[in-house]
């Protein structure tokens, strides 16, 4: 989870028809974009319908989502939840890209976030081996995610932002444009552009979070959980898609903000 910080004005399927990459090196998944935009619908309204609610309104914001209404103001859009029908209309946008049909089944997004939910035991596991031994688990669960709001609640909607927002600029942007560069310019062979663009994106992951107003103290052992935990992140990303990773980025941040809290 990248630091958040405060804007000032925000106020409080059916299976794709190939399961690997989509046109310009768009990795979707065994689910259509469709399936996926509609199984992170929940999460993106929840998101910002809680934003104005927490930390009585004081308008603190995961990093990303400040960045890119930041962004969308320069062009005279300032709607406060337009980062958030961002990420659906990148969505839906790759689903016209691909030709998908528009249908989507409820027995797909059921899977699709029963999957993700089990696909985020592996990177809590990983997190055990970096905070061993026992003793020092809730401490290392507080250095390793961002202090911002101090209630629960502020830090549950924060928690769904960084999965949500990290998992589209890091993997969805960064990690497929990535791919497109090494494959089309370069000619790499794809499972080796797969590897070298999931490491690259995993320590640009990690060291954003040290970057910026208010980073963090550089510590070894978290930087090494998040290139260790980008590059898990990535993979997941190539084989089952940009939404299932975004689920399992959050439900990690979900459970070690409640941890964090205790």
């Amino acid at each position: 989870m990248i630091n958040v910080f405060s804007v000032a004005g925000k106020q409080g399927g059916t299976v794709s028809r190939d399961s690997g990459a989509g046109k310009a090196g768009v990795f979707t998944g065994p689910y259509s974009p469709l399936t996926q935009a509609l199984a992170l619908l929940p999460l993106v309204v929840f998101y910002e319908a809680a934003i104005p609610f927490t930390t009585l309104r004081s308008g603190w914001y995961h990093r990303i989502d400040a960045w890119s209404q930041a962004a969308l103001a320069e062009i005279g859009l300032t709607a406060y939840y337009l980062p958030g029908v961002l990420i659906l209309a990148v969505l839906v946008a790759i689903h016209l890209w691909r030709r998908e049909a528009w249908n989507a089944r409820a027995a797909d997004l059921w899977r699709l976030w029963g999957e993700s939910l089990l696909w985020a035991v592996p990177l809590l596991v990983l997190y055990l081996l970096f905070t061993l031994p026992v003793h020092r688990f809730l401490a290392a669960a507080l250095d390793i995610f961002p202090r911002g709001p101090t209630d629960l609640f502020s830090n549950l909607v924060l928690a769904i932002g960084a999965g949500l927002f990290e998992e589209f600029l890091f993997r969805l942007v960064l990690l497929s444009l990535f791919l497109f560069l090494l494959q089309k310019l370069f000619r790499v062979p794809l499972s080796a552009a797969q590897i070298v663009s999931v490491c690259v994106v995993a320590a640009v992951f990690a060291a954003a979070h040290h970057l910026g107003p208010g980073p963090w103290t550089y510590n070894p052992v978290a930087f090494l959980f998040r290139v260790a935990a980008g590059i898990y992140l990535g993979s997941v990303f190539i084989v089952r898609g940009f939404a299932t990773a975004a689920i399992v980025h959050a439900t990690f941040n979900v459970l070690y903000a409640v941890i964090a809290m205790l």
